[in-house]
């Protein structure tokens, strides 16, 4: 099932309110949990730079210690807030990138989402060795 939630500005609900308010919907959505879904700000195979302009996010399903799907989820690139939004809707456990702004990470923080920064280069080889480090490779 799709759902739309429009908080608008116009509330008077406080920002931190309206993110609240989104957050307790989201989690609330299906598939919340079971497999672990890892991402990553992809740019031609690689973690993209910059996170506020990320145009794609590499997803990447986990069970078992083992990556099981990736697929490649369009952006507009427009922000640290939509960007964040989308990896909530879309169920991401993890975010391997490289860096991130104080917001960034509080938002992230706010929404759930576990982040490891200081990562640049190959995308797969980045989150094969988070899988790694998990797993105590």
């Amino acid at each position: 099932p799709l759902l739309i939630l429009v908080i608008t500005k116009h509330t008077n609900a406080s920002r931190l309110e309206r993110i609240s308010a989104l957050k307790a919907i989201l989690y609330k959505m299906p598939n919340r949990g079971g497999n672990m879904v890892v991402a990553t700000p992809y740019n031609y195979g690689d973690i993209a730079t910059d996170f506020n302009y990320a145009e794609q996010f590499k997803l990447y399903k986990i069970k078992d210690g083992s990556i099981v799907t990736t697929d490649l989820v369009l952006t507009n690139g427009s922000g640290y807030f939509p960007l964040i939004s989308l990896l909530s809707r879309l169920n991401v456990n993890v975010l391997v990138c490289g860096t991130l702004k104080a917001a960034a990470k509080k938002m992230l923080d706010e929404f759930n989402i576990k982040y490891v920064c200081g990562n640049s280069g190959d995308s797969d080889k980045a989150v094969e060795s988070y899988i790694a480090a998990l797993n105590g490779i």
